[in-house]
């Protein structure tokens, strides 16, 4: 019998982005049960997996870099901007999960 408390990595990665999309629960009105459990068993994988912790991390890190690269496309950064986007970036670098 499958655990219901565990996912694999595979399943992870399969549901990494909707995980990082997903807005952070913040009152009781916002969220389901099921959404609520699998954030849960998600986070508890997390927790035990270091690869699933780095995958999520190095996902993020690709995120940030493409909505950056797709500002500066349409409007080239000023020097002010580039100090704030630098950043921006060591901070999403040193942000735990």
């Amino acid at each position: 019998m499958r655990n219901l408390f565990t996912l694999t990595c595979k399943q992870v990665s399969e549901s990494a982005s909707d995980y990082i999309e997903q807005p952070n629960i913040k009152h009781l009105g916002s969220f389901s049960a099921s959404a609520l459990y699998r954030k849960l068993v998600f986070r508890c994988h997390l927790f035990m997996c270091i690869n699933c912790r780095r995958y999520i991390k190095q996902l993020k890190l690709t995120i940030a870099a493409i909505q950056i690269q797709t500002f500066e496309i349409i409007q080239p950064a000023t020097p002010d901007e580039d100090r704030k986007i630098d950043a921006l970036v060591k901070k999403l670098i040193t942000r735990d999960l």
